[in-house]
């Protein structure tokens, strides 16, 4: 109440001064002054209102979760995956479907372009063992873009925003409350990583297909 007070009063004065400065009655450096005053009681009141409203989300998934979160500001956790995460994430993973889509296309036109699956067809065991070693390297290339891309953009995030408690509840998070559970920020990053490189690893399999389907039907 009092931070508001003061933010009140220091804005009265800024008007006032606005109106002096404005009448030529006042300094540039004193017109400087009122508004850095007003502007620092304006983000004073600001954070006591973020933490005002922090203690009240977290008395109330302690009585109705019964799980004790922590005070934690919930600015650079929107960035990871909350609200403000989804368009890098859209770019992050469009990339990575666009990246093996390439890889798998260009293994399979270098193979047929030059009429390789001729002479592999003709050995004995020839057609497995070479699907066989494909599937390796493009699995192993793909691993290794998956890490190289959300390594990067995880160092990336940490450094910039610091990223500290992740062994708290993740319902610590405002907008984490639909998750209901003790589960930490730390795990469920985890498991949001594991369920993007599942969807990746399906989105190769079914390419594969459809790309083999289609090879049968027009170039053999």
């Amino acid at each position: 109440k009092q931070v508001k007070e003061k933010c009140d009063m220091a804005y009265v004065k800024l008007q006032e001064a606005v109106k002096e400065y404005e009448n030529s009655n006042l300094s540039l450096e004193d017109m400087v002054s009122y508004t850095n005053t007003y502007n620092s009681y304006k983000q004073e009141l600001a954070e006591l209102a973020e933490y005002i409203q922090k203690q009240e989300y977290l008395d109330y998934i302690q009585e109705k979760y019964g799980i004790s979160g922590y005070m934690m500001s919930d600015r650079g956790y929107e960035e990871l995956f909350g609200k403000y995460s989804y368009l890098r994430e859209f770019i992050l993973f469009l990339s990575l479907i666009i990246s093996v889509n390439i890889i798998i296309i260009e293994n399979q036109r270098k193979e047929y372009t030059t009429k390789m699956y001729q002479l592999i067809y003709s050995l004995k065991n020839g057609r497995g063992w070479i699907e066989w070693r494909r599937v390796v390297s493009e699995l192993i290339i793909i691993i290794g873009l998956f890490v190289m891309v959300y390594g990067i953009d995880m160092i990336m995030l940490c450094t910039y925003y610091g990223l500290p408690y992740l062994e708290a509840p993740a319902i610590s998070l405002t907008f984490m409350e639909h998750l209901s559970s003790d589960i930490t920020i730390k795990s469920y990053m985890f498991l949001g990583i594991f369920i993007r490189f599942f969807v990746l690893i399906i989105v190769y399999i079914l390419t594969k297909l459809i790309l083999k389907k289609w090879i049968y039907k027009h170039m053999i």
